[in-house]
């Protein structure tokens, strides 16, 4: 069903997620390469539209989303971004990487 395939996908990618930041620290960054509506599973669960909205998102092929767990929200960085330079989201090295969003925007 369609709500397994989103809890199996998003359950996937936070949990290679957190994988990700235990061994390579708060600034790491990491890519996921799948089909269109996985996708959209998880820029619904990111973006807590339900997965009733998912459809209203677009995932072209070879397009990219960025998005950051941070605390108990998830920030969505861009979707459905063409351009192949996602280098530009990996936080600085010094940077603090916040538990949650900065009110009213921030530096990235």
């Amino acid at each position: 069903s369609l709500r397994a395939m989103s809890e199996r996908v998003v359950a996937a990618v936070r949990r290679h997620d957190s994988e990700v930041m235990a061994a390579s620290g708060d600034s790491a960054l990491w890519v996921a390469v799948t089909h269109g509506d996985l996708l959209k599973a998880v820029l619904a669960d990111a973006t807590g539209s339900g997965l009733g909205r998912f459809q209203r998102y677009t995932a072209d092929p070879a397009s990219g989303a960025v998005w950051r767990f941070v605390g108990r929200h998830t920030c969505l960085l861009t979707a459905n971004d063409v351009t192949p330079d996602v280098i530009r989201f990996q936080p600085k090295p010094d940077a603090q990487v916040a538990g949650d969003a900065a009110v009213g925007g921030g530096a990235g």
